[in-house]
């Protein structure tokens, strides 16, 4: 496959809440490049939530010349599938560049690559917010299995729309505890709402709400009723959904202004004010005491199909959600 645009250099799916920084501070340091070089840089920094994009397609070309030089991405997305690893990823065509420093909260959770390939500068990290209101007597959630008994029936919402729930709850459920835990988080489930969403109801009267929310920790954060809500960062680690670079490794050189943009400390310090943590070493993610990530493990992403699985976990999720919902309704 050959794309009929022209190539590009930078390919960038950015967080919602990163976006306007990323495009701002990319933009200055691009301005600055071409002032010093006379050199520019072709970009595309994709628009919107999640929506569909017209470089949504790029995994699929042959060549790895018609592969744009940096691609920022996050979750477990097409640069994940086993036919795009399997010709460019294991046969060397990308390379490692976070260097040797990199942050202590990254490390102690394995968060880098040993294979050298993916760049996960950054995560977004899942967390429950709990509604102290509608929490009553019930225990709180200590650990991501805590969710799956049955003390929490209804009682939880997650991430989704209309269209369905979010994807990373339910493959990182499935690969702890297999079909089923997705029953038994599917028996617990009340609802699946974006996070802003979350965030504005937790901790009012609304009978919408839930006593427990799965959502990403700005979200979480940002809820505006904190005398009435608890953040809970899980003991077995916030689960992260990688927010990564891949560079190509003939490109490395010529790209290196944009690399160091990235993953520098200027950034990452933004990234991290906004609850994104960053893998820079000179960046105080100021997460909670003794706070983790809970990393699905490269190893398991290496030996096997991790896109593929996470498309099958949200499926059978899907599955006993909707089953649940029809025999309520008879």
């Amino acid at each position: 496959m050959k794309f009929q645009e022209e190539k590009i250099n930078i390919l960038a799916h950015i967080v919602c809440p990163m976006q306007k920084i990323f495009k701002r501070n990319l933009r200055e340091k691009l301005s600055e490049y071409e002032k010093l070089t006379g050199k520019k840089f072709k970009c595309h920094v994709a628009t919107g939530c999640g929506g569909a994009d017209r470089y949504d397609d790029i995994w699929k070309v042959k060549d790895i010349q018609d592969f744009p030089d940096i691609v920022v991405s996050v979750t477990f997305g097409n640069f994940f599938r086993k036919e795009f690893s399997e010709k460019f990823v294991d046969e060397g065509c990308f390379k490692s560049v976070l260097g040797e420093k990199i942050n202590k909260d990254f490390m102690k959770s394995g968060l880098e690559d040993p294979y050298g390939n993916y760049n996960v500068y950054s995560v977004f990290p899942l967390v429950m917010l709990v509604d102290e209101y509608k929490l009553g007597n019930l225990p709180r959630p200590k650990k991501w299995g805590d969710l799956l008994k049955p003390i929490y029936k209804d009682n939880l919402i997650i991430s989704g729309s209309e269209n369905g729930m979010g994807e990373l709850l339910p493959l990182y459920i499935y690969k702890d505890y297999g079909k089923e835990g997705l029953e038994m988080l599917a028996c617990n489930v009340k609802d699946g709402w974006h996070s802003s969403k979350m965030s504005k109801i937790a901790g009012t009267l609304n009978n919408e709400g839930a006593a427990i929310y799965v959502l990403s920790w700005f979200f979480a954060k940002i809820c505006p009723r904190k005398e009435h809500v608890s953040v809970i960062w899980p003991e077995d680690g916030a689960i992260a959904e990688p927010i990564y670079m891949l560079v190509k490794k003939s490109r490395i050189y010529d790209m290196k202004e944009i690399i160091n943009f990235i993953i520098g400390s200027d950034y990452g310090k933004k990234s991290a004010l906004h609850y994104f943590p960053s893998a820079n070493a000179l960046v105080d993610n100021a997460l909670p005491q003794n706070a983790i990530f809970k990393w699905v493990g490269w190893e398991y992403i290496k030996n096997n199909d991790i896109y593929n699985i996470k498309e099958y976990a949200r499926r059978k999720f899907m599955e006993y959600y909707n089953l649940k919902n029809k025999i309520k309704e008879v």
